[in-house]
């Protein structure tokens, strides 16, 4: 991880790879990130083995205004997510951990939780890996190293839709007269 001064004083993590475009959908990035006032309300659940990107995400996170909850591991993300539901918001997930992984954690969220809103996270996700996390039920993928913005306009993106997860079109047309004969 790559850790630098920001002109808001705080760190910022180079956080993208260079294929994270495909497979997921990727979050419109911004120029800035000033704390905007709707994340007062939004509690992230930051999941990842490193203690250090725990501990930067946490206080980059917090300096933006969300409230975060952290875990090390998949277990603990998937229990801690069900204490505190439904006030976890946003999930963001690292996919390779000990214990259980990322996509193990990411399926058992959405079973008891089909219309989360998890972000996938990692340095090494090959893309049809990514697709199978969409298929899952991921909302983004950000590939590590990310960069601040990326993890910003990410959750904002996420935060906005409270819409559920668009579903595949069936390949089956119903056609339906409106006019009743």
């Amino acid at each position: 991880m790559n850790r630098k001064e920001s002109p808001l004083a705080c760190a910022y993590f180079d956080i993208t790879s260079p294929s994270a475009s495909e497979g997921t959908e990727q979050a419109p990035t911004e120029d800035r990130c000033d704390p905007p006032s709707s994340s007062a309300n939004v509690c992230v659940l930051l999941v990842d083995d490193d203690e250090s990107i725990l501990e930067a995400g946490k206080q980059v996170l917090q300096h933006f205004g969300y409230s975060v909850v952290t875990a090390q591991n998949g277990e603990d993300a998937v229990r801690l997510y069900q204490d505190h539901f439904p006030a976890i918001d946003v999930v963001i997930l690292d996919l390779h951990m000990p214990g259980m992984g990322g996509d193990d954690c990411l399926r058992k969220i959405m079973v008891f939780d089909p219309t989360s809103k998890v972000i996938m996270s990692s340095g090494t996700a090959p893309p049809h890996l990514r697709r199978r996390f969409r298929r899952n039920g991921a909302r983004y993928f950000l590939g590590k190293p990310y960069h601040i913005t990326d993890l910003i306009g990410t959750i904002r993106s996420v935060t906005k839709s409270d819409l559920p997860r668009r579903r595949r079109r069936s390949r089956k047309t119903i056609i339906q007269n409106p006019i009743a004969q």
